[in-house]
C-alpha cells in the first residue's frame, strides 16, 4: 500500500462472476409430419428431370396466387375465377370454394390449419381444411394483400381501402385498423418482436406496433407494392416501383439503397449468407451482398412483375417472368433451366415443397408442379411469405459472433422474443456436420442421431437467449451453415437471423482460451515452444518465426485482434481491429495468483504528490530453466505514463494502458522501471509476469 497526504495507491484487482440458471424440458421431433406431406407427390415426381412438369391443374381464371402447403401436403391457392382451391399433393382436386370476386392474394395457414385468404370482393375468408367457411370479414375495397398470421393467432391483412387490419383468429373482432394514405397491395410481414411491416401506394413503408400504433415510417419515391423481408442483423429489405431496393435498420434508418433497371413490384428473398435476391420490371434478377453491393445480375427474357423469389437448399434461385417462364438459376446467376407456361407469370411467386417440387401459377389459368432439385433453403427468408405455410413471420433469431477457427470453441445464441402469447414453444438448431457440440443452456440437449440441439418445450411464455457451444474440427475450411426450426403452439416457423459463418482461424497461440485475445501467458507459452522447437497442439509445428512475430505484435498493440479477409495467408490475416477494443476483455487472474516457475515484485515510493512523477520498480526472478519471460503493468486510471522513462526496451500499449516488457528469451534476473505522473488521489496498479506460459500477479 502506498499512502500519501494527498492520495493512496494499492496493487489489487476486482473480478466478477455471473451465474445464470434456466428451466427446460426435452423436445420430441416433429419433422416426420413435414416429410410425410411429400409422400404422395414423391410418387409422381419419381425420377423426372429438373425443370420438367410433374402435373398441372386448370382453373377458370388467371392464377396470381401462390399456394400455401398444409401439414398433410394439401395445396391451397386462389384464382381470378373467384375460387379458392385445395389440391392433394398429386394435383387432384380436394375441394373448391367460391368467393364473390377474383382471388389474387395468397392464402396463409393458421395453427389449426384454418385457411385465411382475401378476395377482390373485399372480404377476408377463413375456411376449414375441409373447405367449409368458418368466418368472413368485410373491408371497404378489394384485397390484393396476403394475410400474415401472428404468434397469438392475430390475422393481419391490407386492403385497397388504404387500411391495414388486425383481426382475431375467428375474424369476429377487429382489434385495430391502421390508416395509410394509399392503397395497400403489399402483404404485411411480422418481425420477431411482433412489429408489423407493410408498404403502401402512398409511397411509404410503415413499421406498426402490435397495438396498432405507428412505430416509424420511411418515405420512398413511388409505390411500395411488394412485401418486405427480414435479413441478417435485423435488417428490413423491400423494393419500390421507384426502381430501388431499400434496406433499413430496426429503427427505420436507411442502411443503403440499390438502383435497379425498372421498378420493383416483387418480393425479395434472403439467402443463407445474408445475400438479398430481388427481381425487377427491367427483366433483371439481382443478387446483392448484405451491404447493398451487387454480387451478380442475370438478364431474363421477360419483365418480373409481382412474382417473388424462392431459394432452394442447393443454391438454386427461382423466379417467374412476364414471358411465361419459371427460371431456375445457379447461385452465380447462370441459368440452370427454364420451364415455359402458356401465358405470362404476372403475379404468382414460386412455392417450394420439402421434396423440391416448385409450385407456380400462371396467367394461362393453371397451377403447375415442376420438378426441382432440392427443398427450400434453411435461410432467414427463402421464399414469398417466408415459408410454405405463408405465416410471414417468426420469433427466433440466431446470433453468430464473427467467424470460426478450426479447433476453437464458439457460442451460438438463439434469441426467442415476443413469446408472451404462446402456450408452448420449442426451438431446435442443427450446426454444421462434424462440429463438436459442447455446453447447452436451459436444459437443452443434443440428439446425436439427428445432430439437432433441442430446447423446450417452454410453457411459461418467457423470452429466452438459448445458447450452445460448438467446436469446428481441425482442418475445417470454407463457409459453414446452420439450420433451425422453432415451433409456436404446434406451428413450425423458420429461425431467422444469421445462418452462415466463414472461416476466420484464430492465431494458434490464442488457446487459453481461444477468444481473439492474445494475452501475456499465451505469448510466453508460444514463445517457449518456438525456442525449444517443440510441437504446438494446433500447429503448425515447429512454431514458425513469422507466427511468433505476429503473436508478439498482437500482444504489444492491444491484445484483441481480428481477421483481415483481404489477406491471402497467415500470419498476415491476424490484425488489430480498427474500431478499438471490445468491452468483453478476458477475466483477470484470481487474486494472489502466482506463477510456478518465477516471480516478480514491485516497489513504489512511500508517498507521492499530484502531478509529480513517481517511479515504479519491478524485480523479475525467473527459474533457471525458463525459456521466455514477459511482464506488463497497468497504472491507475487517469495516471500518465512517461513513455521515455520505460527501461530495458519496454514500451507503452496505449490501447490497454499497460507498460510492457519482453518477451525476453532467457532466464536472467531483471529490474524493470518506469515513471508515472499521478493525477488522482487514489488508484490501483495491476501487473502480471509470465514465465513459459505460467502467469502470476506482480
Amino acid at each position: 500500500t502506498l499512502n500519501a497526504g494527498c492520495g493512496a495507491a494499492v496493487r489489487n484487482k476486482v473480478s466478477q462472476s455471473l451465474a445464470v440458471s434456466r428451466l427446460f424440458a426435452p423436445r420430441p421431433s416433429r419433422v416426420q409430419i413435414l416429410l410425410a406431406a411429400a409422400v404422395l407427390a414423391a410418387e409422381l415426381v419419381g425420377f423426372a428431370q429438373p425443370g420438367t412438369k410433374v402435373w398441372d391443374y386448370a382453373t377458370d381464371g388467371k392464377v396470381y396466387s401462390s399456394p400455401a402447403v398444409g401439414a398433410d401436403g394439401t395445396l391451397y391457392f386462389g384464382s381470378l375465377d373467384g375460387s379458392i382451391y385445395a389440391l392433394f399433393p398429386n394435383g387432384t382436386n380436394r375441394w373448391r370454394y367460391a368467393t364473390g370476386g377474383g382471388v389474387a392474394a395468397s392464402p396463409a395457414l393458421g395453427s389449426d390449419e384454418t385457411v385465411y385468404v382475401g378476395s377482390l370482393d373485399g372480404k377476408l375468408y377463413a375456411l376449414s381444411p375441409a373447405g367449409v367457411k368458418k368466418a368472413e370479414f368485410a373491408t371497404a375495397d378489394a384485397i390484393y394483400s396476403s394475410p400474415a398470421v401472428g404468434l397469438d393467432g392475430t390475422i393481419y391483412v391490407g386492403s385497397k381501402d388504404q387500411k391495414l387490419y388486425a383481426l382475431s383468429g375467428d375474424l369476429s373482432q377487429k382489434r385495430w385498423e391502421f390508416v395509410t394514405e394509399g392503397e395497400i397491395r403489399a402483404s404485411p410481414i411480422l418481425g420477431d418482436d411482433g412489429t408489423i411491416y407493410v408498404g403502401s401506394r402512398d409511397k411509404r413503408f410503415y413499421a406498426i406496433r402490435a397495438d396498432g400504433s405507428l412505430k416509424w415510417q420511411f418515405q420512398a419515391t413511388n409505390w411500395v407494392d411488394g412485401s418486405a423481408v427480414l435479413g441478417v442483423g435485423g435488417m428490413i429489405c423491400f423494393g419500390s416501383v421507384d426502381g430501388r431496393v431499400y434496406a433499413l435498420n430496426s429503427a427505420g434508418a436507411k442502411l443503403w439503397d440499390f438502383a435497379t433497371l425498372g421498378g420493383v413490384y416483387s418480393t425479395p428473398a434472403v439467402g443463407l449468407d445474408g445475400a438479398i435476391y430481388v427481381a425487377s420490371y427491367g427483366a433483371r434478377l439481382y443478387a446483392l451482398n448484405p451491404d447493398g453491393t451487387m454480387r451478380w445480375t442475370s438478364v431474363l427474357e421477360g419483365a418480373v412483375v409481382n412474382s417473388g423469389i424462392a431459394l432452394a437448399a442447393d443454391g438454386t434461385v427461382y423466379v417467374g417472368g412476364g414471358d411465361g417462364k419459371l427460371y431456375a438459376l445457379r447461385n452465380d446467376g447462370s441459368r440452370r433451366w427454364a420451364f415455359s407456361t402458356d401465358a405470362p407469370i404476372s403475379y404468382a411467386a414460386p412455392t417450394l415443397g420439402v421434396d423440391g417440387t416448385v409450385y407456380i401459377g400462371s396467367d394461362d389459368k393453371r397451377l403447375y408442379a415442376v420438378r426441382g432439385t432440392s427443398g427450400p433453403a434453411g435461410a432467414a427468408w427463402p421464399m414469398f411469405r417466408r415459408d410454405a405455410r405463408h405465416t410471414a413471420g417468426g420469433f427466433v433469431s440466431r446470433v453468430l459472433l464473427g467467424g470460426y477457427s478450426p479447433g476453437a470453441q464458439m457460442v451460438v445464441t438463439l434469441v426467442a422474443t415476443n413469446t408472451s402469447s404462446l402456450g408452448a414453444y420449442l426451438v431446435e438448431d442443427t450446426p454444421p456436420a462434424n462440429w463438436l457440440v459442447g455446453d447447452i443452456s436451459d436444459n437443452g440437449y443434443f440428439d446425436a442421431g439427428s445432430r439437432r440441439i433441442r430446447f423446450g418445450p417452454f410453457l411459461d411464455g418467457q423470452p429466452r437467449a438459448l445458447t450452445y457451444e460448438v467446436t469446428p474440427p481441425a482442418g475445417e475450411s470454407g463457409s459453414k451453415f446452420f439450420a433451425g426450426l422453432s415451433t409456436a403452439d404446434g406451428v413450425d416457423r423458420l429461425v431467422g437471423g444469421e445462418h452462415m459463418v466463414n472461416l476466420r482461424p484464430l492465431h494458434p497461440a490464442d488457446s487459453r482460451p481461444s477468444d481473439q485475445w492474445l494475452t501475456i501467458g499465451e505469448l510466453t507459452a508460444y514463445g517457449a515452444a518456438w525456442k525449444r522447437t517443440a510441437g504446438w497442439p494446433t500447429g503448425p509445428s515447429p512454431v514458425p518465426s513469422s507466427y511468433l512475430a505476429r503473436a508478439l505484435a498482437l500482444w504489444a498493440g492491444g491484445e484483441f485482434y481480428g481477421f483481415d479477409t483481404n489477406a491471402v495467408a497467415p500470419p498476415q490475416w491476424w490484425v488489430h481491429p480498427t474500431d478499438g477494443v471490445p468491452p468483453s476483455a478476458p477475466p483477470l487472474l484470481p487474486k494472489g495468483a502466482t506463477a510456478t516457475n518465477g516471480w516478480a515484485s514491485a516497489t513504489l515510493p512511500l508517498r507521492y504528490r499530484l502531478g509529480a512523477n513517481l517511479t515504479v520498480t519491478i524485480a523479475v526472478t525467473p527459474a533457471t530453466n525458463v525459456a521466455v519471460v514477459a511482464v506488463e503493468d497497468q497504472p491507475p486510471a487517469g495516471w500518465v505514463v512517461m513513455e521515455g522513462s520505460i527501461s530495458a526496451g519496454g514500451f507503452y500499449d496505449p490501447v490497454l494502458r499497460k507498460v510492457k516488457w519482453g518477451p525476453f528469451f532467457d532466464s536472467l534476473r531483471r529490474t524493470l522501471a518506469y515513471a508515472v505522473s499521478p493525477l488522482t488521489n487514489q488508484g490501483a496498479f495491476y501487473g502480471l509476469a509470465s514465465f513459459d506460459g505460467s502467469t502470476g500477479e506482480i
